[in-house]
């Protein structure tokens, strides 16, 4: 879709229909994401990796993933949190989970144009993100339920989105649950509004500020880049490489861990992508076979893989990936890894 996109570019009579599957393909992966999360709760697997975080830095990721969706319904969002930083011990990643869910739903039960709050505050020892939002509001009898998995208090026939599968409320609940927190929803009825508001204890200690952004800026590259992608599904190998090639570089596919190491060894990619789930040489074993056999210590190597949780992102980097990309992988993430190996490159 990606490609299909680049090359229509100049031809609008396409954009539309591009643009139709890009959208469905989106909800799809979503939907799939949320299935895989349901698991995970229902088993008990659902983990998080805490580390001092502030909750400034929570609510701007939240706002800059749900901005897309609150500006399409041309709404407005009204934040007020202090200045000075609110920290927790959490894990970053999902607490914005959290809280961009919650966002969304705000937009999704809410009147095109309208005016949903954000508020952060602290009360005594406690930490608190609160969302009100003037939609469709809740049933008081229906509050406690909608948390359960698969249920939907509002009709899907009367949902702004109708992709969802009643999920998102039960997994916030057990991330926050896991943070020794809790989630609290109000609402005066049908037609009144919303509330909701996650509590989470303080984290006292002197730290450093939490970066928002996990990579700094780095500076677009100029040369063509040789790029290895290693992966065993073959078509999800050559349409990669076909996309690094309409990128404007140069690239090759290979589909095993073998291949990978062999042409790594003769070829010397700048950027090599590299799936962790294949037979009989995996991406973790091929790993430091292939940067053995790279001479240029610049050499950037993604792990490219489904497996997204921050237990997956930990392992990768422990095993001295550069980089973990989650499938499918995204135009505008290919685009940042294709910068990033350019500055290697030239440093």
């Amino acid at each position: 879709v990606s490609m299909l996109q680049l090359k229509s570019k100049g031809h609008e009579a396409f954009l539309p229909e591009h643009e139709l599957i890009d959208r469905q393909l989106s909800h799809l992966t979503r939907l799939v994401d949320d299935l895989l999360d349901a698991g995970r709760v229902t088993l008990g697997r659902v983990h998080i990796t805490p580390t001092p975080c502030a909750l400034q830095a929570v609510v701007q990721l939240s706002i800059e993933g749900s901005a897309p969706l609150l500006a399409a319904r041309n709404q407005t969002l009204h934040v007020s949190m202090p200045e000075e930083p609110m920290r927790v011990n959490g894990d970053l990643t999902r607490l914005v989970q959290v809280v961009q869910n919650l966002l969304n739903n705000a937009s999704k039960f809410s009147p095109i144009g309208a005016s949903i709050d954000l508020m952060v505050f602290r009360s005594a020892r406690l930490l608190a993100i609160r969302i009100d939002d003037p939609g469709r509001g809740i049933e008081p009898d229906a509050i406690d339920a909608m948390f359960n998995l698969f249920v939907q208090e509002t009709p899907t026939e009367e949902q702004a989105d109708k992709s969802g599968l009643g999920i998102g409320l039960t997994l916030a609940r057990a991330i926050v649950d896991l943070h020794g927190g809790h989630i609290d929803a109000r609402s005066a009825g049908r037609g009144k509004g919303s509330s909701f508001t996650v509590w989470l204890p303080g984290y006292e200690s002197e730290v450093a500020d939490e970066e928002t952004r996990e990579n700094p800026p780095v500076a677009p590259q100029q040369a063509n880049l040789r790029v290895l992608v290693v992966d065993d599904n073959n078509d999800s190998a050559d349409s990669m490489a076909a996309l690094v090639e309409v990128l404007g570089h140069e690239s090759r596919a290979v589909y095993d861990g073998a291949a990978a190491v062999e042409l790594a060894k003769q070829w010397q990619p700048a950027l090599v992508l590299l799936d962790l789930s294949m037979p009989k040489i995996t991406g973790f074993d091929a790993l430091p076979q292939i940067r053995a056999a790279l001479q240029e210590p610049g050499a950037v190597i993604a792990a490219m893989t489904g497996l997204g949780t921050s237990e997956d992102r930990a392992r990768t980097a422990a095993a001295g990936f550069d980089l973990h990309l989650t499938k499918p992988v995204g135009l505008d993430d290919l685009e940042d890894v294709l910068r990033l190996a350019g500055k290697s490159s030239v440093t």
